[in-house]
């Protein structure tokens, strides 16, 4: 009898201690989160946006004003670039494009800079099929290279 609490002692003594007590019968643990698809990640207060560019020769072609819902901010440094879902999609030849990506025109300008004040940008076409791989980043596989163009923050 003596010997029992000795080695309930001992026994406890050699487990690791828990970091978490236990959860009781009405709580589950909660489910890890998913990355969300690129179509779904429109942030809750969408910021908008007024793109025109192009003079149909060297800034290429002619477009717009067209308005934009922003996506968000992707890739990594050196292919980053800020994606928008067109309001009305803009025809290139015999394609219909949804999203562009842009990216600021100027050494110096940022993406925040683009929120905030606008400012000129260099346009892609986002290509049909290629929305997620944009995360990645801009590359010729996901877009291509449109125009210059400005934008501009609106009202939401």
């Amino acid at each position: 009898m003596a010997r029992e609490p000795v080695v309930l002692i001992i026994g406890l003594a050699g487990q690791a201690p828990s970091r978490r007590s236990r959860l009781s019968s009405n709580v589950r643990p909660h489910a890890t989160h998913r990355r969300a698809p690129l179509k779904n990640t429109l942030t809750l207060i969408m910021k908008r946006y007024t793109i025109a560019g192009g003079d149909d020769g060297c800034y290429g072609p002619s477009f717009g004003p067209v308005s934009a819902n922003e996506v968000g901010v992707f890739g990594s440094e050196g292919t980053a670039c800020l994606v928008i879902q067109l309001a009305e999609p803009v025809q290139e030849g015999s394609e219909q494009f949804q999203f562009l990506a842009l990216r600021p025109r100027y050494a110096g300008g940022t993406f925040q800079d683009l929120r905030v004040k606008g400012g000129t940008v260099g346009v892609s076409l986002v290509l049909p099929g290629k929305e997620s791989s944009i995360r990645e980043g801009l590359s010729t596989e996901n877009s291509k290279y449109w125009a210059i163009g400005t934008c501009t923050p609106s009202e939401a």
